[in-house]
């Protein structure tokens, strides 16, 4: 998934195709040439300069269609320019009340990006006001949404968050490939604030399983604070010689 189309068209310029002819990358020049104010035969001729240059076996004859494709796609799409995405206490009390942390992040990235299409969005002209215009949506893949939050996460586990979610109305898993989120709230302060959309999962804090308090350092062990972490510690002792007690009458 690409965040910033104008870096990545730069990089592109420098290195080349990410795959032969891709017709990401493509596009990705073509709104980046008319963003820098070129024509349409301008484009065109860009994009072939391109190709031939990192592609010694590029024909532009069996190409023509392919690149004509992207630069229709230009005359769609703008170069999508990214902002900043804040994520208000509401949001994070709606994401934190998921028990699961990976369940979390999960959910937490799948706002994160519906806010990002939603605020940069890039779309030229619309036949029609629809309500897709006015709500918050993601349609990126369950891979890739696991990949950014770097999370291993089971097929069933996810079915079973999807359904909870769902049931719970925080997020409507029917809209066709599209994940509808429904628990945004822009008038609740600000909580976090998601400043490189790369590295999105970074963002997100671990709260103390027990007590919901944000934890500085996590961890390997365990999921709760120190204090919390000490209190259950305390109350297994306890609840161990109790038992120890009771098989000692028996």
């Amino acid at each position: 998934m690409i965040f910033y189309e104008k870096r990545h068209a730069e990089e592109l310029l420098e290195n080349g195709f990410t795959s032969f002819m891709n017709f990401k990358d493509l596009s990705t020049l073509a709104k980046y040439f008319k963003y820098l104010g070129k024509n349409k035969n301008q484009i065109r001729k860009d994009l072939v300069d391109f190709c031939k240059k990192y592609n010694p076996d590029f024909n532009e004859i069996l190409s023509w269609n392919k690149i004509g494709w992207a630069i229709n796609y230009a005359d769609r799409y703008s170069l999508r320019v990214p902002v900043d995405i804040i994520v208000t206490r509401s949001e994070l009390e709606n994401i934190k009340s998921i028990h699961d942390y990976d369940e979390q992040k999960i959910i937490f990235v799948m706002l994160v990006i519906a806010k990002h299409l939603k605020y940069t969005d890039n779309k030229i002209k619309r036949k029609k006001k629809t309500e897709n215009n006015n709500g918050f949506y993601t349609d990126t893949d369950i891979p890739t949404l696991k990949n950014i939050a770097k999370v291993r996460i089971k097929k069933k586990d996810f079915t079973n968050l999807l359904y909870d979610v769902d049931s719970r109305g925080l997020i409507d898993t029917t809209y066709f490939s599209s994940f509808k989120i429904n628990f945004v709230d822009e008038n609740s302060p600000e909580a976090i604030k998601v400043t490189n959309m790369n590295e999105i999962i970074s963002f997100y804090p671990f709260f103390c399983e027990r007590c919901g308090e944000e934890v500085i350092k996590k961890s390997k062990r365990h999921n709760f604070c120190d204090k919390c972490y000490e209190d259950f510690r305390r109350e297994t002792w306890a609840k161990s010689k109790r038992k120890i007690r009771k098989d000692d009458k028996n």
